[in-house]
């Protein structure tokens, strides 16, 4: 009798079956004396559609809401129906256990579980838990299968998940198409626990902007010169306050005329230095919002190309992680993983100037910080560097500059304020100096060139100058920018501070967010492929029928509130200490709420 192993992705399979060794391909699977490896192609068993229990829910018809099986029943995806064909097959036949090597997390986990049911499946089972597809991780994680009793109740929640998402978006899809079309309008409408919300930010962020009432006022400016000739410009501050803002043009252009060609006295100046530590490690999210501000890629398409750089090239830890910390068990694998980074042209002179034991930087290692996956980092494997396209590139230059600069000291940055005094009116100018640039060598200072340095180090206290010139500028307030893929992620993956209620708030802090790193950017293509947002150069703007959605849809449906309660519940079924099935009775509550909702608007 053989082992099965099954993966989730064909490549990961490969990759698996190239370190075992001696292998056969055949139809959907490898096979050599001992295993046979097989793989998922992402779901191959899925929820059953609402005409699988009963012919007549075919046609979406108010009076059949809610559906709410007793029982959910699985059934083959349509779009891999061979592959299935050929799992179901092996995991029926006679062999010696089947080791679960899905992605190591909780859709990884609900893609075995809803497969091995539904092939009926008896086989026992071993977890093969991954971060990385080297051969060395995948030959030690084999050598240390885990219990899948340990994974239990993270495919309790992964289900529960699942099952929640099937009725709110089911329910609340059908019922709300059917109130739209009732109105007189063509086309369908697609709701979901997390869609709807990522939605509604969008439009209520559009409806900021629209109602955003300028605000006007001035500023004055005056040029300095010292006695040494060194020559600096400061903006008018209201005394005490630093206020800088004069509502009345006409006080702007008298402090103007008041300070013009006089003679003014540095009043007081003020240093301070600030230690800046190197920037965490990465998260897919941190990724996502660097490739978005450096390169214009939206977040699917970073998602893509780090899975491109962890799947076919190796070179990068598994991309799908909201962890920035390591863990113990990584750190002894730093040096080496740093060291294969110095063989790179483009990196090697900041990894020769590092010390001979480089540490990483406080809270770098930290496995309380870790969840499914540690942060992503460079595997060390270099030997399809040059297959790279160049986009690919910008993301491995990503990942590796910052896990470079996570073992160098902190940037030391001189900060320096100046208040300026002509007459009664005084002058506040900042500038700053970096000091000993530690970490930002690795990126080579572009973080301090983005600020020229506004005061002459020579500049000292007491000291006597004359105004050369002044201006007055007037100002406008600006209305609140469009969301942008980084600023979009960004306010997901901090949606606390949209919750005022304390567990709720505590719970988004504890989930990181609403989503997860793998299906945030899906959540944005589909708002987007459904016609609900357009992309116009970098930013987001909503359509008329995004807008629609969100003013017809219940205030449970568009809220983040919702998946706030979700995830506390769910990360309770996770620790084991939650109650799936009370946590669906609730579900089953708000579905019927949603129905409701709808009927009352059609």
């Amino acid at each position: 009798m053989k082992t099965i192993l099954l993966a989730e992705k064909p490549s990961v399979a490969r990759d698996i079956a190239s370190v075992i060794g001696s292998f056969t391909k055949r139809q959907g699977y490898l096979e050599n004396k001992d295993y046979l490896v097989t793989w998922a192609i992402g779901h191959l068993a899925e929820l059953a559609n609402p005409e699988d229990y009963s012919p007549e829910l075919k046609t979406w018809n108010l009076d059949t809401l809610p559906i709410i099986p007793a029982q959910f029943l699985l059934k083959p995806a349509e779009r891999t129906l061979d592959q299935w064909r050929v799992v179901k097959s092996l995991l029926q036949g006679k062999h010696r256990l089947i080791i679960n090597a899905c992605d190591a997390g909780r859709e990884g986990e609900l893609i075995f579980q809803y497969i091995y049911h539904l092939a009926g499946c008896r086989l026992p089972i071993k977890r093969l838990w991954l971060s990385e597809n080297t051969p060395g991780a995948i030959r030690k994680a084999l050598e240390n299968l885990q219990d899948p009793r340990n994974y239990y109740h993270l495919s309790l929640a992964a289900m529960a998940r699942s099952q929640a998402d099937w009725l709110i978006g089911i329910n609340g899809t059908r019922a709300f198409t059917l109130a739209y079309k009732k109105s007189g309008q063509k086309g369908s409408l697609s709701i979901g626990r997390v869609q709807t919300p990522t939605l509604a930010l969008i439009v209520e962020r559009e409806k900021e902007i629209r109602s955003f009432i300028p605000e006007q006022w001035w500023e004055v400016f005056a040029t300095f010169q010292t006695n040494e000739n060194r020559v600096y410009r400061g903006r008018w501050i209201d005394g005490g306050e630093k206020n800088h803002k004069i509502n009345d043009k006409t006080r702007a252009e008298e402090v103007t005329a008041r300070v013009q060609h006089s003679r003014g006295v540095i009043e007081q100046m003020e240093e301070n230095s600030e230690k800046v530590p190197p920037p965490n490690l990465l998260s897919l999210g941190d990724l996502q919002k660097k490739a978005n501000r450096q390169y214009g890629y939206n977040a699917k398409q970073t998602l893509d190309l780090a899975q491109s750089l962890y799947e076919r090239h190796r070179m990068i830890s598994y991309p799908r992680t909201d962890s920035r910390c390591l863990t113990r068990e990584i750190e002894t694998t730093l040096a080496k993983r740093l060291k294969a980074l110095g063989g790179i042209s483009v990196y090697q002179g900041a990894v020769q100037l590092l010390t001979e034991s480089p540490a990483p930087a406080k809270g770098t290692v930290n496995d309380a910080g870790v969840t499914d996956h540690h942060a992503i980092i460079p595997t060390g494997d270099i030997s399809r560097i040059n297959q790279l396209t160049p986009e690919e590139h910008h993301i491995f230059d990503l990942i590796a500059k910052t896990f470079i600069a996570c073992f160098y000291p902190e940037a030391v940055i001189l900060h320096r304020q100046v208040i300026t005094r002509v007459g009664q009116e005084r002058f506040l100018t900042s500038g700053k100096t970096v000091l000993n640039p530690g970490w930002m060598q690795v990126f080579q200072l572009e973080e301090e060139d983005a600020e020229e340095e506004a005061l002459p180090p020579e500049i000292r206290d007491a000291a006597e100058v004359i105004v050369l010139n002044t201006s007055a500028k007037a100002c406008k307030s600006q209305p609140p920018r469009r969301y942008t893929d980084a600023s979009l992620i960004s306010s997901l993956e901090n949606a606390s501070r949209y919750v005022e209620e304390k567990e709720l708030k505590q719970a988004l802090k504890t989930a990181k967010g609403v989503g997860t790193p793998a299906t945030r950017a899906a959540i944005i293509e589909r708002i987007i492929q459904s016609g609900y947002v357009l992309r116009q150069g970098k930013y987001f703007v909503p359509t008329p029928k995004g807008e629609m959605i969100v003013d017809l849809v219940p205030e449970e449906l568009r809220s983040l509130e919702l998946t706030a309660t979700w995830e506390q519940q769910l990360i309770h079924i996770e620790k084991g200490t939650g109650n799936p099935s009370g946590f669906m009775k609730e579900i089953h509550s708000l579905t019927r709420t949603v129905v409701a909702a709808a009927r009352s608007n059609a």
